[in-house]
């Protein structure tokens, strides 16, 4: 077991991390580019530029071996966004969305253990990670544009009766997407995450959303909000969609999206819907982290809402932010047994 550092402590650290800078000692001519590079799929977007990480970054990750899928969102655009699909021939779906600076290499361990439950899982990349489409321009990165992305992706595969498991910006997206579709939905079980509306900042939040513009591995961000320890070759997996600067614009932006005031306009959006949320009789739950400083607290909020009175909330030990990487085994549980 690794000696944790707290959270704040760490994030706070990560604030005296400076991003690589290109050596600008030697005069160098602008060459003549005739073609975009072969990682650019767009210059021309509404988006601006459209960025591909070279699929050779993925070759060879450890512990993941799912197959591919791909859909091409609405709008004229049509940002190409990859998910992974496994045990097609189950009826139940099981719907998961990742964080920041995660992708669904998040999920390696505990997809085939739900398959294995007899649950079909669905995990999108979110645009801007993991193999999915990244819009260069973080002025491209807004709330509004991820939520539209992730309930274009919900339509697109034609899914109903969906048992929804979010963590951090999954719950920021995943919940407007499931509030503004309800009758799409069964269940929905919430780790670390919320519709977050600038009421409840913690100091462990305020450091990474310094830190954010700095750091420039994102494996080292994985790591220290965990409870264990990832191995090289695990680091590399969570590092593999990132290769440049140019190519982090969402897990750059995305942390100044969070409302920090509730007077921020998504804060008072979030208000909003988080009215609506309480009123919502649909089963929730909210499975957290022991070790978790970023959204202590948000889970005695929630266990407010009609939904989830009387639910079997649980705080899981020995288990820190990315919850599902610390504790797949005591995860698959819940939710299986959450959800069957």
């Amino acid at each position: 077991m690794k000696l944790l550092l707290n959270s704040v402590a760490f994030f706070t650290l990560l604030v005296s991390i400076s991003c690589e800078k290109e050596d600008t000692g030697t005069t160098m001519l602008t060459p003549v580019v005739t073609k975009p590079p072969s990682d650019t799929v767009s210059t021309t977007s509404a988006y601006g530029v459209i960025l591909r990480t070279p699929e050779a970054r993925f070759k060879d990750l450890k512990d993941y071996n799912f197959q591919e899928n791909y859909v091409f969102l609405e709008g004229t655009d049509k940002l190409r966004m990859h998910y992974i699909d496994e045990g097609k021939t189950n009826k139940k779906v099981i719907l998961l969305l990742h964080g920041n600076p995660a992708w669904v290499y998040n999920f390696r361990k505990i997809v085939p253990l739900l398959v294995a439950k007899g649950y079909r899982v669905i995990a999108p990349d979110l645009i801007g990670f993991g193999k999915s489409d990244k819009p260069a321009s973080r002025s491209s990165i807004t709330y509004e544009n991820q939520v539209a992305w992730t309930e274009s992706f919900v339509k697109k595969l034609n899914i109903s009766d969906i048992n929804l498991h979010v963590q951090d910006w999954g719950g920021l997206l995943g919940l407007r997407v499931a509030l503004k579709n309800k009758s799409l939905f069964s269940k929905i079980a919430i780790s670390n995450t919320s519709l977050f509306d600038g009421t409840n900042v913690t100091t462990a939040f305020r450091a990474w959303r310094m830190s954010s513009q700095s750091v420039t591995t994102y494996s080292s961000v994985i790591e220290q909000a965990t409870f264990r320890t990832l191995s090289a070759e695990e680091k590399n997996g969570y590092d593999a969609p990132f290769p440049e600067e140019r190519f982090k614009a969402a897990p750059r932006e995305m942390p100044l999206k969070v409302p920090i005031s509730p007077n921020d306009p998504e804060g008072l959006k979030n208000a909003v819907f988080n009215k609506d949320f309480a009123q919502w009789n649909i089963p929730i739950v909210t499975i957290f982290s022991e070790k978790d400083d970023i959204s202590a607290g948000e889970e005695l909020k929630i266990q407010q809402f009609i939904g989830a009175k009387g639910q079997p909330h649980t705080i899981v030990k020995d288990a820190s932010h990315f919850i599902r990487e610390d504790q797949p085994q005591v995860m698959t549980d819940l939710l299986s047994s959450f959800f069957k």
